[in-house]
This record gives C-alpha cells, sequence and structure tokens, in this order.
C-alpha cells in the first residue's frame, strides 16, 4: 500500500511518538498556514501526511504545487508531490516561482487548490505550506485548517488508488507577466521599426532601485522589465535560498539599509523591496526614508477617483486591516469609497474582500490584494501600479503621501509571551484602560480616538488627547504585538513607554 510505504520509510528526523507528533503539529499549524524550522519540525515526512490530510479534507483531483527558493523547499515538494500523486491526484508542477504567480497558475488553470512550499518571510531555518481551495482560496484556520491538523492527529487510514496521479510541469511566467502589464495602469500604445513599445505614461521618467533579497521576485523581474523598460538598478536578484545578503523580512528596517544606501548612492527616485516568496513589498522614497503601508496603501487607493484609472467608478470598496492607520477610513470616506475593517492575516483580509466584492485591501506587514488578482495578494502589480503613478504624476513619492502622513503610528512592537502571560496582560490592559472604547476583533483595540470631532482633513487639526492601541498575539510566533498611533508624535512615545511599563510588569509578576 502507498501510504503504508510512506508510513515505514526512514527519515533521520521523523518524530518518534504520537505525543511528540502532536505537540509538533500544534505548533507548526498557525493561524493561516503552517510555518517550522526544518528539518527538527518541518520534514519531508510530516508534510507527506499533511498532503495526505489535505486530500482526505479537500478531496481534489488536480491540483497545482510550487515552491520558494528555500534549500529545503526541493525535498518537501518531492514528498508532497509523491504523497499527492500516490493517492491518485493529478499534479501540476510550477516549481520555483513566487506566491502570488501560484495564485495566479491555480485561478488560470482552474484547478481544485494547491500547495506552495514556503516560509514567506521567515528567517532561513524556516520552512512551511501555503495551502488553496479552488480559486485560490486561502485554507486558514477558520475554514479548514484546523481540520487537516486533526486528521493527522486521529490517525491517517490507509488509502490506495489505481492509477496513480498525473504529473505534469507547466511555466505560466510569460501569461502573468502579460496579465501584470495590461493591468498595471500603463497603457501601451505603439510598437516602433525597433520593435520597442511606447508607453503612456512614459515609463522612463523616473528611476528605482528594486531589492529582490535574493528571493523569488528575482524570478520574474528580469524578464518583466525586458517588456515594459524602465530605468532600473538591481539589487540581490540572484535567486539563493540561503539568502546570503539580507534576511527575507523587509518589514524590519535593518534589513533595508543595503537599499536605502543604493537609493542614495544612485540617486534614485524610489527603493522597492520584497520578501523571500515576493508576497510583501516595501517602499522607501528618494532619500531612503521608510515609507508606511498606509501610505501606500492611500496613494493607490486614490487613483480609483481619478481619470488615471479607466475603470475607476466601479471602486467602491477598500479592505484594510485594523492596526493600520485611523487615516485610512478618513480619507476613503472623503473620496466616497467605502472602507472595511478586517482582521489581521492575508485569508481573513481576502475573505472580508470576496465578501464585500472590494476592489483592493491592503495589510500593514505589506501585503496589497487586488480584485484582479481574485482577491489575491500581487506585489509586482502593486509595484507598477505606484510606478504608473509617478510616471504620471511626475512628482517624487515623499511629496505624494506627503498629506497621508497626518499621524504618527508606531509600527508593530514585538513582546515574547506565552498563553499565560498573555491572559495576565489583557486582563491588566482592560483595567488600566477601563474608560476606552474596547475592541476583540482582533486581539483587543483601546480606542481614545475623538471620533465625534468633525474637521477638514486638508486642515490641522488639535489632536493632542487624540490616540489608540491594539494588541493582538501574533498568528505565526509566540509574541505579542502592539500598534500605538497618536495626533502628536510625543503623546505616541509617551503612550508606547506606558504600555511597555504595563507589559513587562504584568510578565515578569506571572513569571
Amino acid at each position: 500500500m502507498f501510504w503504508l510505504a510512506i508510513l515505514k520509510t526512514s527519515y533521520t528526523t521523523s518524530l518518534k511518538t504520537t505525543m511528540t507528533e502532536n505537540n509538533i503539529l500544534d505548533k507548526i499549524f498557525k493561524a493561516y498556514d503552517i510555518r517550522g524550522i526544518y528539518p527538527g519540525e518541518i520534514n519531508e515526512g510530516i508534510v507527506a501526511k499533511i498532503a495526505y490530510a489535505m486530500v482526505q479534507f479537500l478531496k481534489p483531483k488536480k491540483i497545482v504545487l510550487a515552491q520558494d527558493a528555500r534549500v529545503s523547499s526541493k525535498p518537501l515538494v518531492e514528498s508532497i508531490q509523491n504523497s499527492l500523486v500516490g493517492l491518485g491526484v493529478d499534479v501540476i508542477l510550477i516549481g520555483q516561482t513566487t506566491t502570488p504567480l501560484f495564485y495566479f497558475a491555480v485561478n488560470e488553470l482552474n484547478v481544485d487548490g494547491g500547495i506552495m512550499v514556503t516560509a514567506s518571510h521567515n528567517p532561513r531555518k524556516f520552512n512551511g505550506l501555503k495551502m488553496v481551495k479552488m480559486g485560490a482560496v486561502a485554507i486558514g484556520g477558520n475554514n479548514g485548517l484546523m481540520e487537516i491538523k486533526q486528521i493527522i492527529k486521529d490517525g491517517l487510514p490507509d488509502m490506495s488508488y489505481e492509477p496513480p496521479g498525473k504529473l505534469e510541469k507547466k511555466d505560466l511566467s510569460e501569461e502573468y507577466i502579460d496579465f501584470l502589464i495590461t493591468n498595471s495602469w500603463f497603457k501601451s500604445l505603439k510598437i516602433n521599426q525597433y520593435g520597442e513599445i511606447s508607453w503612456e505614461p512614459n515609463p522612463y521618467t523616473f528611476k528605482a532601485v528594486v531589492d529582490s533579497g535574493n528571493g523569488m521576485a528575482g524570478f520574474l523581474l528580469p524578464r518583466l522589465f525586458e517588456k515594459i523598460k524602465f530605468e532600473i538598478t538591481p539589487l540581490f536578484w540572484e535567486i539563493d535560498g540561503s539568502f546570503p545578503n539580507r534576511d527575507p523580512d523587509p518589514t524590519k528596517l535593518e534589513n533595508l539599509s543595503a537599499l536605502q544606501s543604493k537609493v542614495l548612492k544612485e540617486g534614485a527616485d524610489l527603493g522597492v523591496a520584497f520578501d523571500g516568496d515576493a508576497d510583501r513589498i516595501m517602499f522607501l522614497d528618494r532619500f531612503g526614508n521608510f515609507i508606511r503601508t498606509d501610505c501606500i496603501g492611500l496613494l493607490l487607493a486614490q487613483q480609483f477617483n481619478l481619470p488615471l484609472v479607466k475603470e475607476s467608478k466601479s471602486a467602491k470598496r477598500i479592505v484594510y486591516d485594523l492596526t493600520m492607520s485611523h487615516s485610512i477610513p478618513e480619507f476613503l470616506d472623503q473620496w466616497g469609497i467605502a472602507s472595511v475593517k478586517s482582521r489581521v492575516g492575508h485569508p481573513f483580509l481576502k475573505q472580508k474582500m470576496r465578501e464585500t466584492d472590494a476592489d483592493m485591501a491592503v495589510e500593514l506587514s505589506g501585503h496589497y490584494f487586488w480584485k484582479e488578482m481574485n482577491y489575491a495578494e500581487s506585489t509586482l502589480l502593486t509595484m507598477l501600479r505606484i510606478f504608473s503613478i509617478l510616471a504620471k504624476t511626475q512628482k517624487p513619492l515623499d511629496q505624494l503621501v506627503k498629506p497621508f502622513q497626518k499621524y504618527y503610528h508606531s509600527g508593530e512592537i514585538n513582546f515574547e509571551i506565552d498563553k499565560l502571560n498573555q491572559v495576565e496582560i489583557f486582563n491588566e490592559l482592560k483595567i488600566r484602560y477601563k474608560d476606552a472604547k474596547i475592541d476583540d476583533l482582533d486581539g483587543l483595540t483601546f480606542d481614545y480616538w475623538d471620533l465625534l470631532t468633525s474637521f477638514d482633513l486638508t486642515q490641522d487639526r488639535p489632536l493632542g488627547s487624540s490616540w489608540w492601541f491594539n494588541v493582538r498575539p501574533s498568528n505565526t510566533e509566540p509574541i505579542l504585538r502592539l500598534v500605538v498611533e497618536a495626533g502628536t508624535e510625543s503623546l505616541m512615545k509617551e503612550k508606547i513607554v506606558e504600555i511597555q511599563e504595563i507589559i513587562k510588569k504584568t510578565r515578569l509578576n506571572a513569571g
């Protein structure tokens, strides 16, 4: 029997007992995907079981299988592939690729689901799985991921299929690049005698440094910029799963130092950075300053009410995660665009987009979701649309986002905690800030913002007492995440120190 053969296969990292395996499963199954250290937590044996359980849950006939560039991704893909084919599932291998291209392939090929082997922005020692249903709908903790874990815990029955599934390989990179250009807000005008396409707006009006971080964005960037030419300075485009030049996470400012230096040295108009599987993107201005995600999101959202986007009149809703700036709903309301608040995490934003038929969603961590992608992320589409705004307006990025920098936002501040710490900290915060408006949509949000005061966004506003904060447990790591926003920088800093002291004191007392 095929499955019995897998169970009998000897892996040096195989789990010793059911108890150990159950503990590992509880650790690696996160709120919306699977992550762990290779090979102690994620290895060939465990992913074969996960693939088996996914088949039990989803009952697929055909699945797309993809991977990022991590050194451990290839053996994990081979194990998953053998498991799926042995269970009679047809597998379409698309090889090393970006996570957005994986989503595109699942939709384009109209298959029953897919598995992407990646740990996204996590350090090199990690790996994991992102699993989706038909339509690239993420399988998360609220729609199947925990059921898949339980199938493994309950014991996998023997299943043998004859004939085995078919295996084929496909490359949809050219189709994806054409899709990106078609939806980029650039318009092709004509081809000259040299075979070159002219574009409106003209992409040669600015230059950018683009940092792939040795991740999977480097797979597509050269071919994309062959078709629609920009003045680009490449940085770390060579694909290398050991990530020799920087950590894969571009949300950490220390990982952007090389990009900052390059932007200044080249006199570039902006810098762009991707994470390991290219589903997160970050932007720097011409001075090497980090541009907050909410400001980029508002700059993109603003275009739905401008002639730049032909279909602008159809854009009515934008989803944002609840840790982002209060400026998002304020500006969207002024523009006549409905704002929809969501829990943090890509499955939750995508689900909210589907429920409301939203045109775009934005997450603090650098995910941008588009209706044209069937509500999935596309960092390259996001980059091209920002490029088109720069080319059209002929203004630098820092000037374009300046109107949106109304308030002072801390970004995420992290604390290592365990479950006991979290309960004690939440209880203490509820006592300390009992007079706030408290929301438990995701963690706890304490709101002292003056929502009753009407104001003109073009005018300065007295904001000395306006502030809010959110604390929530990470969906992927054993940490508590804090964000604070206030009307003034001094108030933001004061409240950060105040809340940090409460968390640290409570954690010490609980220990």
